[in-house]
């Protein structure tokens, strides 16, 4: 048998829901199903599923870039501070949507394990390669099926990122939280206006948290993060090719793009039932 997977005990088959085992140079379950461990040390658990077009390696790379800058460090900051709040035990932390992996990366330190998945292969094999993982889990894997196990997550994070609220409430133990980290109206309004994008509202997706406040979720605390930075000259290219908002890249004047507005909503949620 190789050397153990990352928070392999945390792992289920996303086809039977059985436990896996490392054999050779894969991840089998008690009933036989079998995915191939990366070189690069991720595994595909959603098989020949594709996302869109527009999430390749280069809208990754650029984001990766950008998170790194320091741009995004007052939202880590404010992730960390409701972590200490609400979340005293700390094994394991889910990231739903994970893309390149930044913020699995600054939370690791806080958790025993991270399992972190996303539907684009792309981003999931770049957050393998991005650092240390020794105790990170990364996946290709469905929001709709996540491979893990009934309440074992302390914390399950979802960063501006579609949700599934039922299988939230599936793997996060009892008193386990969920955070939520939605855009508001200014998020990256600059890019909007260069993509000729109207106004965004994110009216649907708190009527979607309410739903869920309703089915198992207890609410404990919303708060924003809001503010503007100046953008450097050589991350503005980045900035325009790090969203699917942008995808026209050529069609835009990065040169343009001077500053960029983090206007984010961080909701906190128990899990209640």
């Amino acid at each position: 048998m190789s050397a153990p997977f990352p928070a392999l005990q945390f792992l289920r088959c996303p086809v039977c829901g059985a436990a896996f085992s490392v054999q050779e140079k894969s991840l089998v379950c008690a009933c036989g199903h079998c995915f191939d461990i990366a070189r690069k040390g991720y595994v595909n658990l959603a098989g020949a599923r594709r996302t869109e077009a527009l999430y390749d390696r280069a809208l990754f790379e650029s984001r990766r870039r950008i998170l790194q800058s320091g741009l995004y460090a007052p939202v880590v900051e404010a992730l960390c501070e409701q972590i200490a709040r609400y979340a005293p035990q700390r094994t394991l932390l889910v990231d739903a949507g994970c893309g390149e992996g930044f913020y699995a990366r600054s939370l690791a330190p806080l958790f025993e394990a991270v399992v972190a998945f996303d539907l684009a292969r792309e981003g999931v094999a770049l957050a393998a390669s991005g650092g240390e993982r020794a105790h990170a889990a990364y996946l290709v894997a469905d929001l709709t099926r996540i491979p893990v196990r009934d309440g074992a997550a302390d914390v399950l994070l979802d960063v501006l990122t579609p949700a599934c609220y039922a299988e939230f409430a599936r793997v996060l133990r009892v008193g386990g939280i969920l955070i939520k980290v939605l855009p508001r109206e200014g998020y990256l309004c600059q890019l909007r206006a260069l993509a000729a994008k109207g106004a965004y509202s994110n009216r649907d997706v708190l009527a979607r948290m309410d739903d869920a406040c309703a089915g198992g979720f207890a609410p404990l605390v919303r708060r924003a993060v809001t503010y503007t930075r100046p953008l450097p000259a050589g991350l503005r290219g980045d900035a325009v090719r790090m969203s699917p908002l942008s995808h026209r890249e050529a069609a835009f004047d990065a040169a343009a793009l001077q500053a960029l507005t983090i206007d984010l909503e961080i909701a906190v949620l128990r899990r209640s039932a």
